[in-house]
């Protein structure tokens, strides 16, 4: 079944795993277990993760009812896991249990499993997972389009605690400093080659950074034509006022969301979606970290219904004076 997609929703969640990212990336696979959980009101999800001999899968990471089975996992030849990745493609499973008995120890029982594998550097390593537990929740194709958003997500995360799994097994200063500048690296890679604008402003509204995808919204050639500019200089005249003021709430602290039009560099005006959070940087300032989506298609949209409606409603007052 279709329903509309939640984009806010999704935003929410990527926003708070690059900030987690950033901050406890040793932590960071539980927190996306936790993030499915919630994003999506299952009752159990999950990471299952590839052993090193390619035989089996172990359970990395999972939150909500099935949680005293981490540690756990099935045979790469014969489970759920084994066979999406031997698809290479999301699958709903509804009562493995019955295809696969051993799973009918894992409970309580899984109703329905939507899975979705992910890959580093074109290599399958595993697979991210929602499962419910009653007939009461039941997976759709936009529940399919967020999972395979955050299995985006969680291959740079897998890349990034095998890093930290280097640096942890490595004893000498040089080399800490070295795998903490891959990772600083790492994670720029990733901020970078997000599908959404990524950026991060200074309390004073200086451009201290931005990813490829918002250079392209902006209509900026490389990061030379935008980071160290003004973000003001960029938004259209009319929201300066109110793009300001939610950003000192973020940078005081606060977690904003808002819309607001940018006029790029070749005056193109397009209609945005942010959604931003306070993060600290490595000198004490505190500066906005935000996500944001070109939604001018769906602000357009919802201008024409408003018209309709509009001329529709002068219509109807119009027909008693007419009859």
């Amino acid at each position: 079944p279709q329903r509309p997609p939640d984009y806010e929703t999704e935003n929410r969640a990527l926003a708070k795993l690059v900030d987690a990212l950033a901050q406890s990336p040793q932590t960071i696979l539980q927190t996306l277990a936790d993030t499915l959980l919630e994003i999506f009101k299952a009752d159990s999800a999950g990471m299952s993760l590839v052993t090193e001999d390619g035989k089996d899968f172990y359970w990395a990471a999972i939150a909500g009812a099935w949680s005293p089975h981490l540690g756990g996992g099935t045979p790469r030849d014969f489970g759920p896991c084994g066979d999406v990745l031997d698809c290479n493609q999301p699958s709903l499973f509804k009562h493995w249990e019955w295809r696969y008995p051993y799973l009918a120890e894992a409970t309580p029982l899984a109703e329905e499993g939507l899975l979705v594998p992910f890959s580093v550097g074109g290599k399958a390593v595993g697979t991210i997972w929602t499962i419910a537990h009653s007939d009461s929740r039941k997976f759709d194709a936009e529940d399919l389009r967020q999972l395979e958003s955050m299995a985006r997500f969680a291959s740079a995360a897998y890349q990034t605690v095998q890093l930290l799994t280097v640096e942890q097994a490595s004893r000498a200063a040089l080399e800490n400093m070295e795998a903490a500048a891959r990772s600083k690296q790492l994670l720029e890679a990733i901020i970078e080659t997000t599908p959404e604008c990524i950026k991060v402003v200074a309390p004073d509204g200086t451009l201290l950074q931005m990813n490829a995808a918002g250079r392209q919204m902006v209509e900026a050639r490389d990061a030379k034509d935008v980071e160290g500019a003004y973000v003001l200089d960029l938004i259209a005249p009319e929201f300066r006022d109110f793009w300001q003021e939610r950003h000192q709430r973020v940078c005081g602290g606060e977690k904003q969301s808002w819309e607001f039009d940018i006029v790029g560099l070749n005056g193109a005006r397009r209609h945005m979606e942010t959604h931003a959070s306070p993060i600290r940087l490595p000198d004490g300032m505190v500066a906005q970290l935000a996500i944001t989506r070109d939604v001018t298609k769906r602000h357009q949209d919802d201008e024409k219904i408003r018209e309709s409606e509009h001329r529709f409603h002068q219509l109807l007052q119009a027909l008693p004076a007419a009859v």
